[in-house]
């Protein structure tokens, strides 16, 4: 966030806003990446692959019909609604 908003703010005031020190900010700027930020950047590409195959879905596949394993909630359902 500070690196995006800097060129039009500055280090320093953005800093004091979120309560950092700059020198913090530039430590941390220093830094390598960790081993999470690596993996993480291979999976990206990825997982956003699958996501555009998917037609931009995201969690459970939804079925055209009702899944066997709910067709007991389904079945109280309907009796619970004829009374």
């Amino acid at each position: 966030m500070i690196g995006y908003l800097r060129d039009g703010f500055g280090v320093d005031p953005i800093c004091r806003v979120l309560q950092l020190s700059p020198s913090t900010y530039f430590a941390r700027k220093q830094r390598p990446k960790s081993a999470r930020q690596l993996r993480d950047e291979e999976l990206i590409p990825l997982v956003t692959a699958v996501w555009e195959d998917s037609g931009r879905t995201y969690g459970a596949p939804r079925h055209p019909r009702p899944h066997p394993r709910r067709a007991p909630r389904r079945l109280l359902h309907h009796r619970a609604a004829d009374g």
